[in-house]
């Protein structure tokens, strides 16, 4: 009976838990240019600041212009919650974007994009796009999930072990009460 009412309430805490809004991960907080800033000169650098570290690898910044050409001068610098990425001259006046894909500390992908104007042109002439979409189960720029993003797995883990611990309770329980073990208990 003991053991009944422990799997029990394994099971109506592992309900509970699942229910719970999925793990936080990086959100990006701000942005300089803003997003929908309208800029009298050419920006030479994007920075984006994250709530959260993020991850030096696989990190990824395009800015693209009227037309479709990039912008962007060397990878991204990842320094903390900071992601900076310098920009080659910009090209003609108008409305420019920027798309980011980073991985948070916690090893989760997070991408979004922001657009700036400039009402100047700069002197440059880009080179021809090469970015690609955001891929699903990642934040947009105001933090918002495509996906659940729920971690099933610590839910399967937790899930084993209660199983574990029931029966385990019940083998021990026979075993105390003299009753002889079932076909493959030890």
């Amino acid at each position: 009976m003991l053991a009944t009412a422990l799997v029990l309430a394994g099971c109506l805490g592992l309900q509970a838990w699942s229910s719970v809004p999925a793990f936080a991960h990086a959100a990006l907080v701000s942005s300089d240019p803003k997003d929908g800033a309208v800029l009298d000169r050419p920006p030479r650098q994007i920075t984006l600041e994250f709530d959260e570290a993020i991850s030096r690898k696989f990190d990824f910044v395009a800015v693209s212009g009227p037309g479709g050409a990039t912008y962007q001068s060397g990878g991204a610098r990842v320094l903390g919650t900071k992601v900076t990425q310098r920009l080659a001259d910009l090209g003609p006046a108008g409305t420019y974007q920027v798309a980011w894909r980073v991985v948070s500390a916690d090893g989760h992908p997070v991408s979004g994009t922001l657009r700036f104007t400039t009402r100047t042109a700069g002197g440059g002439h880009g080179m021809p796009a090469t970015t690609k979409p955001a891929k699903p189960g990642t934040r947009s720029a105001a933090g918002k999930k495509n996906s659940s993003g729920t971690p099933w797995w610590p839910i399967g883990v937790a899930a084993l072990l209660v199983v574990a611990a029931g029966s385990g309770l019940i083998a021990a329980r026979r075993r105390r009460d003299g009753d002889p073990p079932s076909p493959g208990e030890s």
